[in-house]
């Protein structure tokens, strides 16, 4: 993931994923990405059969207020039928993505 800071809007380009792990072995794995701000996720498109996903997605965050310690998170999830299943999750502060 890589973001880019301007105008209270982070870009987050959501790349790929690997060696994700499934209960049933047959994954259709998507994320869901957010910041504290925001009261609706954002999410990227489903990848159809893959532990491997590749999505190169940009995805756009808008902040109320860009503080430099807010967090997007990220939470990947299996696709199913009935309900997704949970695979993991992440938080990254913008202070750690920001280059100088």
């Amino acid at each position: 993931i890589w973001t880019e800071h301007m105008a209270e809007v982070v870009t987050v380009k959501v790349h790929s994923g690997r060696n994700l792990i499934g209960k049933d072995g047959s994954l259709d794995p998507y994320c869901n990405l957010w910041s504290i701000n925001q009261k609706k996720k954002k999410k990227t498109k489903v990848a159809s059969k893959t532990n491997a996903p590749t999505w190169n997605e940009t995805i756009y965050l808008p902040l109320n207020m860009i503080d430099i310690n807010t967090c997007v998170y990220v939470e990947c999830y299996d696709k199913k039928f009935l309900k997704p299943a949970f695979l993991g999750q992440f938080s990254v502060a913008l202070r750690d993505m920001i280059k100088e």
